[in-house]
């Protein structure tokens, strides 16, 4: 991934069952953001990449499109 912001989308339509993380929480690459319900399965979704959360635009209990932000990760590799 590259360096920058990075929005974490909803893979499909549903209902936001949990938030797994909060603005300034340093994550790694596939660990999971928050968790989808949609036909009534439940779907985590993770991150691309290892970051920071710079913002958090789901809320457990919301309704989200496929493709709806979720969450957004900051990258910023220091080689």
């Amino acid at each position: 991934q590259a360096d920058g912001d990075h929005g974490v989308v909803a893979p499909m339509p549903g209902r936001v069952v949990r938030v797994l993380v909060e603005p300034g929480e340093s994550v790694q690459s596939g660990q999971g953001l928050a968790v989808v319900e949609a036909m009534k399965m439940e779907n985590e979704v993770a991150s691309p990449a290892a970051g920071v959360v710079s913002e958090v635009r789901a809320a457990a209990g919301s309704s989200v499109e496929a493709g709806g932000v979720l969450v957004v990760v900051r990258v910023e590799r220091h080689d």
